[in-house]
């Protein structure tokens, strides 16, 4: 992405920011932002949206501190305790909307707002947590930590912009399967 934005606009640059998602469409409509990327599962207002791509939630978890060696069955998954990614200090994610049915739950220890300090804090820690499959992939080895299965997740990861959409807005909230 940052090629092709480099090819069509040279001396661009880029500044990179947090942005909560509720302020997102003020932000936009003010011009305080040009574009946002990330998961926006319920874009407000007059924004047309992009997916970018489509990104699969792995579950990403120490073996050795967890006691496990082969794959984890839904059980030995709630059972751990799991940390989660978010910005706003919320205990509960998209993966809880899934699991999240009968009796059974699973138990958030931990809500981190960066991505990036996961796979650290779950190594030498009993924990699981549900992570972008690329992230899971890129850390595993570094912090040797276990990928053993998909996760039902967001469909994608979306660009939104202010400007009118050409077509309906596509709403990108969703789950691949």
């Amino acid at each position: 992405m940052l090629a092709a934005l480099q090819a069509l606009a040279p001396r661009a640059r880029i500044a990179v920011i947090s942005v909560d998602r509720d302020r997102l469409a003020t932000l936009l409509e003010s011009g305080a932002i040009d574009v946002a990327i990330g998961y926006f599962p319920d874009p407000s207002g007059p924004l047309s949206t992009e997916i970018l791509f489509h990104e699969d939630l792995v579950c990403l978890y120490d073996a050795k501190a967890c006691g496990v060696s082969g794959p984890l069955t839904l059980e030995a998954y709630l059972d751990l305790p799991h940390i989660v990614m978010s910005l706003r200090g919320e205990l509960s994610g998209v993966v809880d909307r899934h699991i999240d049915r009968g009796d059974r739950r699973r138990f958030v220890l931990m809500a981190t707002p960066h991505f990036l300090a996961i796979p650290f804090l779950l190594h030498g820690f009993r924990a699981a947590a549900a992570v972008p499959r690329h992230l899971a992939e890129n850390c595993r080895d570094v912090a040797g930590l276990t990928i053993p299965c998909r996760c039902r997740s967001p469909a994608s990861t979306s660009r939104c912009n202010s400007m009118p959409a050409p077509r309906p807005t596509r709403r990108i909230s969703g789950f691949a399967t």
